[in-house]
């Protein structure tokens, strides 16, 4: 949004009653948090205006709304978006505003760019632009999602680092994922000392199997199977050889290319060594 644009945008005072809050990445947040929001206001008012749309329902500033409430405040200024919005972009709305001013917890954070990728159908690559996050930090910040709420809740109250639980997700095992997350909350275990453990462990599985053949094919039944051929495989890189694949797969997706289109654009871009899928590491699908 352009300066003018925001300089145009028309300030009104509404009742607090009349406002509603809805579905919100951020979960509603401790009392504490709110009192503390509540004592600036008596001081400085509110100097950013929540965003509304024509029906009171809150877009952007929930935290604030409440807090005005918690004053017993019977109006305050907000924004009013004329634009009707779909729930897409009222996600979008949220986490760009959340993730630039105080960070939401890592599951908030994930559970809302996961609903935003969702419903708005726009590539994950894309999404993490407009929010200023790398693509590589996308698959990390939503693979948290699939572990335990135990574990998830020590991430959130900063117990477990979000790196280290992206690590954690890694771990198949989930009698051996417990026990390295119980040693992370309990500070026998760091998030290095828990990397340099994976990668002795999966060394060592490494070398006493197949693990480093130039090629591998998964049978999938049903006529369809996917092989991936280079030099030192392991099962790490046969998964990231398919998420390139499949990132590139669905970014291309949109322009509406087709197969060959797609299979001609990633060989071109091997011999231009661009690194989506080199010419010694590809993944071969048959169906």
């Amino acid at each position: 949004m352009s300066q003018d644009a925001i300089h145009k945008e028309e300030i009104r005072y509404v009742r607090l009653d009349n406002l509603t809050i809805g579905s919100h990445v951020r979960e509603q947040p401790p009392d504490d948090s709110l009192k503390g929001l509540a004592r600036t206001f008596q001081e400085v008012g509110i100097q950013n205006p929540p965003r509304v749309n024509r029906k009171g329902q809150v877009i952007v500033g929930a935290r604030r709304v409440r807090a005005a409430r918690m004053l017993n405040w019977t109006e305050i200024p907000v924004i009013v978006e004329e634009k009707e919005l779909c729930e897409a972009e009222v996600l979008q709305r949220q986490l760009i505003e959340n993730c630039q001013r105080e960070g939401l917890k890592p599951t908030e954070k994930a559970r809302g760019i996961e609903r935003w990728i969702e419903t708005s159908g726009a590539p994950a690559a894309r999404v993490a632009g407009m929010l200023g996050l790398s693509a590589g930090s996308m698959p990390k910040s939503l693979s948290i999602l699939g572990l335990p709420e135990w574990i998830k809740k020590h991430l959130d109250d900063g117990a477990i680092a979000e790196s280290a639980a992206y690590d954690l997700s890694r771990v198949d095992d989930p009698e051996k994922q417990a026990a390295f997350a119980r040693r992370l909350v309990d500070g026998e275990l760091t998030r290095d000392g828990l990397v340099g453990e994976l990668k002795a462990e999966r060394s060592g599985k490494a070398k006493k199997g197949c693990a480093k053949s130039g090629r591998v094919t998964a049978v999938l039944g049903g006529g369809q199977s996917v092989t991936v051929s280079g030099s030192g495989l392991t099962l790490e890189r046969f998964i990231e050889v398919i998420e390139t694949v499949l990132a590139k797969a669905r970014r291309v997706r949109t322009s509406g290319a087709e197969l060959k289109e797609f299979i001609r654009t990633l060989r071109n871009e091997s011999k231009a060594d661009i690194p989506v899928a080199s010419e010694k590491e590809v993944a071969h699908v048959a169906v």
